[in-house]
């Protein structure tokens, strides 16, 4: 992450203490791992399945752009977040395009 004109390496060990102490604060842990996940898709992947909770959550409108570049969730998560929040899961699945394990 670039602080300024400093420059620090995220590594995981530091991303694992940060998500622990955001867990009491859900949608801070949401922008987190979202800014996160727009520097490099791959740094935060253990958290891709709490990530669609979050964005189903508090950016719905992410979900999708999500969904279409991250593969470490399992499918049913995403079933059970567009459920929770009342979109059809088909239709969310659906405009991913990744019907074919439904």
């Amino acid at each position: 992450m670039s602080y300024g004109h400093h420059t620090c390496d995220v590594s995981r060990p530091q991303i694992n203490t940060v998500v622990d102490q955001l867990r009491k604060y859900p949608k801070l842990l949401h922008k987190y791992l979202h800014a996160l996940f727009v520097k490099d898709p791959h740094v935060g992947s253990a958290y891709h399945e709490l990530q669609v909770e979050l964005y189903a959550e508090y950016e719905p409108s992410k979900l999708l752009p999500f969904l279409r570049q991250s593969n470490h969730y399992p499918l049913k998560m995403v079933r059970i977040a567009a459920g929770r929040k009342g979109r059809a899961p088909r239709h969310t699945l659906t405009q991913c395009s990744i019907t074919r394990m439904l």
